[in-house]
């Protein structure tokens, strides 16, 4: 079995690919893709000033994926 959904790579189990983006808990009808995020991140030291400008969002809280959109943004365009 094999996932296509980043950038059309094959992504078979305990393959990886880079990512793209992240959606924070997207419902299931508009989520962009079938793959999920399990796990812990080990992120630059460049997140830091961009979780301190990211707006409130689900929850009315701070979302982590929304900072590591704007990183993937800044470095990827």
């Amino acid at each position: 079995m094999a996932w296509v959904d980043c950038k059309g790579e094959s992504l078979k189990p305990g393959e990886s690919v880079p990512m793209v983006g992240v959606v924070e808990k997207p419902k299931a009808d508009v989520a962009p893709s079938n793959l999920a995020v399990v796990g812990r991140y080990v992120l630059s030291a460049d997140i830091w000033p961009l979780l301190a400008k990211t707006p409130p969002g689900a929850g009315d809280e701070i979302q982590l994926t929304d900072a590591i959109d704007m990183l993937d943004r800044e470095r990827n365009g």
